[in-house]
Order: C-alpha cells, then sequence, then structure tokens
C-alpha cells in the first residue's frame, strides 16, 4: 500500500509541475490543448480524468472546468463571456440552484447571457442578497475576493426525560 502511495504522489507532483509551468499552459489554450490534456493524462493514468477551467477569478473557472468535461481545457474571461457559455443551463452554473433559478426566470433571466448582462444591483434586488451583486460581476469576470465564512447553527434535537414525553410537557421544554 505504501508503494503505491509513493507512485501515485510521483505521479501527482509530475501533473503538478506541468501545471506550474504557465507557458505550456498558456500554449495549450491558445493553441493545441490536447497536447496538454493527453500529458497530463498519462501521467495520472487511466483512472483519474482531468479537466482543466481556467480564469481570471474563481468563478469563470469553475464554469470553465465543467465545459469541457471529461479531459478538457477551457478557458473563459470578459473577452469571451458569455458566448463560450451561452448553451449552458443556468442551475449548472456554481451557486444557482432551484431557488435561485426560480427567481431568475421569474424577473425574465432565463440564460448565461441574460445573466451576464444584468446590472449587478438589479441582481442583488432579485437574490435578496449581495451574493447576487457579487455572482454578476464575477460572472462578468471581476476579481471578487471569497470570503471566508464561519458556519453558525445548533441542533434543536433534544432527548426529553420519560416524564416530559407528553405533549404539554414537551412543549414547555421546547
Amino acid at each position: 500500500m505504501f508503494k503505491l502511495r509513493v507512485v501515485f504522489a510521483g505521479r501527482v507532483c509530475k501533473i503538478l509541475n506541468l501545471l506550474d509551468n504557465l507557458t505550456s499552459v498558456f500554449l495549450a489554450v491558445y493553441g493545441d490543448n490536447t497536447q496538454f490534456i493527453h500529458a497530463l493524462s498519462a501521467e495520472a493514468g487511466p483512472m483519474i480524468e482531468c479537466s482543466i477551467g481556467l480564469g481570471p477569478n474563481h468563478l469563470l473557472a469553475k464554469i470553465a472546468g465543467k465545459i469541457d468535461k471529461p479531459d478538457g481545457l477551457f478557458w473563459l474571461s470578459p473577452s469571451n463571456m458569455p458566448d463560450r457559455s451561452a448553451d449552458m443551463p443556468l442551475d449548472k452554473l456554481t451557486g444557482i440552484a432551484k431557488g435561485v433559478r426560480r427567481k431568475l426566470e421569474a424577473a425574465g433571466v432565463r440564460t448565461i447571457p441574460d445573466l451576464h448582462r444584468l446590472d449587478p444591483k438589479h441582481a442583488r434586488l432579485i437574490w435578496r442578497s449581495v451574493e447576487g451583486e457579487r455572482f454578476v460581476h464575477a460572472l462578468q469576470g471581476e476579481n471578487i475576493p471569497i470570503v471566508a465564512t464561519r458556519r453558525h447553527g445548533y441542533g434543536n434535537s433534544k432527548v426529553l426525560a420519560p416524564e416530559n414525553r407528553n405533549l404539554e410537557n414537551a412543549y414547555r421544554v421546547s
């Protein structure tokens, strides 16, 4: 088992060295990216697929990584947005679940180009949150820093003592 991990770690290091060579990455983006992906696949072996998304911010890089799967390399930037992602449905975007999609559709936003054209302040109103504004700014290619969040929560489950397991006492405990 240890030898397998060492071999795998060595392959991962070779992959990271390939990624670290920015010249290769940009040649792959603007030239023939299949050679770059085949080199990564050859190092990783047949059990690992590799899709690479490049972009000026976290959101565009994530979207780009979803476009050319598996074993693809895709670049999104303000100069090629929203055209390069226009065929993706809104709910395939990171951060757009059913609830947000419904809000967007109610506001007449049904495609990625619609969302890209949206004024960020209007997105804030649709989302009912500053996250809508941040999302549209990022979709338009701006570098929006990812804010570290801390989860706050509490459970509301309680185990009642046998004497409190009736409706009246359970209500008082809660």
